[in-house]
Parts: C-alpha cells; sequence; structure tokens
C-alpha cells in the first residue's frame, strides 16, 4: 500500500511506523479520510500525526468511530491520562508504566488505541510513551529461542484490573487476529516501588519461580533494544494510532510538576 495520503506530508519513523505532518499548522485532521487512516494503521502498526489542531472530545470520539467501533469500557469511550494527586492506579500516577497490553482481563483485546495528546510534558522532564514491535522480536529469534516460546503459557493475576479482578491465562506467542504473524503477549511486571497499585502479578506456567523471572528478564532485555523499540516523546495536538495487537507499550517516568494530559480510545 502507498503511505501517500493528501494533505499530509509523510515519512518513516524509526525503527516502525509512519509519521504524517500536517502541511498547514493547525490543519483539521478530520479532512484526512479515517478509513485511509486505518489501512495505514494497520499496515504500519504506529501512525503519528503531528501538527493538527486539537479535537473536542465530541469531535474525537466521532472521528474514530468512522474508523471503527469504538471499544467500549466502564469509564465511557475516552479515558483522560492525567497524574491524579492520590492516584489509586498505575496510570493517574507519574511513575514508569511497565509494556503490556490493553485488554488482557476482558474477553477481546482492542485492535488499537487512538491518542490526543492534549498538554505534553515538558521537555526532558519525561513522561515517553514506549511502543515495542514485538513481531520484530520473534523474527529476530533464534530458532531454539522461538521452540521454547511457543511452550510459553503466562497467568496474570490482580485484584483488580481494567476494571476487573481475577486471573488470566496468555501463551505467550500469539498470532496476530488479522496477519496471522507471530507476537507476543507480555506484561511486564512493574519496577519495584514506581506503581501505587500493581496491575498485575505474573506466573510462568511449568517454571520455578527463578526459571519464569529469568525468562521474563531476558525478554524484557529484548524488548527494549532500540531495533524493537521507538520511544514517542509528546508535543502539544499530537495524535497517535497504535496496533494493541503487535506492539507493546508503556511509559517513562516523568515529573510531578510537569503537565501531561493525554486522551485515549481504543477501537476494535
Amino acid at each position: 500500500m502507498s503511505t501517500r495520503i493528501d494533505g499530509v506530508e509523510t515519512g518513516p519513523l524509526s525503527p516502525f511506523g509512519l509519521a504524517l505532518s500536517a502541511r498547514a499548522p493547525g490543519q483539521d485532521l478530520r479532512v484526512l479520510p479515517a478509513l485511509r487512516l486505518r489501512a495505514l494503521a494497520e499496515e504500519n502498526g504506529l501512525l503519528v500525526l503531528r501538527g493538527f489542531a486539537p479535537l473536542p472530545r465530541d469531535a474525537f470520539v466521532a472521528y474514530a468511530a468512522a474508523m471503527g467501533e469504538i471499544y467500549p469500557w466502564d469509564t465511557g469511550a475516552v479515558l483522560e491520562l492525567v497524574a491524579h494527586a492520590e492516584p489509586k492506579n498505575y496510570r493517574f500516577a507519574t511513575g514508569s508504566v511497565p509494556l503490556h497490553w490493553d485488554g488482557a482481563f476482558r474477553d477481546r483485546a482492542p485492535s488499537f488505541q487512538f491518542f490526543q495528546c492534549l498538554r505534553a510534558p515538558h521537555p526532558g522532564t519525561g513522561g515517553e510513551t514506549q511502543f515495542c514491535d514485538t513481531t520484530r522480536v520473534v523474527a529476530r529469534a533464534s530458532p531454539r529461542e522461538r521452540a521454547r516460546w511457543d511452550d510459553v503459557a503466562i497467568t496474570y493475576e490482580a485484584e483488580r484490573a481494567a476494571p476487573r479482578g481475577g486471573a488470566v491465562t496468555a501463551r505467550l506467542i500469539s498470532p496476530h487476529p488479522r496477519t496471522g504473524r507471530p507476537t507476543l503477549r507480555l506484561a511486564l511486571p512493574p519496577d519495584e516501588g514506581t506503581s501505587p497499585d500493581n496491575p498485575a502479578e505474573l506466573r510462568v506456567e511449568g517454571m520455578s519461580p527463578v526459571e519464569g523471572a529469568r525468562l521474563v528478564a531476558g525478554l524484557r532485555e529484548r524488548l527494549h533494544l532500540p531495533a524493537h523499540s521507538y520511544l514517542h516523546a509528546w508535543r502539544d495536538g499530537d495524535f497517535l494510532i497504535a496496533d494493541n495487537h503487535a506492539l507493546l507499550h508503556g511509559r517513562s517516568p516523568f515529573s510531578a510538576c510537569s503537565p501531561r494530559h493525554l486522551q485515549r480510545l481504543h477501537l476494535w
């Protein structure tokens, strides 16, 4: 598929993804065909759209709905990602958020995240969002590693999990529901002392705690390699669409005195 789209400048991100920039500052994003953007997100895994005018909340929802069905949450279509003074969940704190996929505790995970940045952190204060292309990680694994990963299942347990508690077991290697390409389904544990509310504890089935921790540590190192990982430094007005099946995502810690306000919704 051609990456050309009328009204914007396009260019590759490194090491994966596609950047779309408005030709005129403050251009209305809605002049771009919504289904065309979804097709580009499907092809590239990650789209960063910069230089467009912010959309009011209702207009943001309506534009996203033109791409496909909006994935429902108990909190509504849009989640306001902003730090709380007394956060009860790691998403609303200022610490790091480990790599994970959204919807692990739901019957079906969403296909895409769609973000709008209303206020970006001050430069140099953190708050970047990391994306890891797990299809690259799997493709570059040795035959021995891949054979080992194929046999792994991981159970995640949480008392309160987005928003349901309970436990879920996921195969480490999972086919992408659209492309069939093998992906990694892994939600890394948070760093010690970084989360006011641990999202989940994990257990590698069939392995001792020591063996399981060793496996996860090796995967963590692989996921953070520059060849597999893109770190997005937000600017006011950024829009971003990410494939929730192919990519894992997380957040760098940021200064409590720095603003950071994203709006996020999910699409099937």
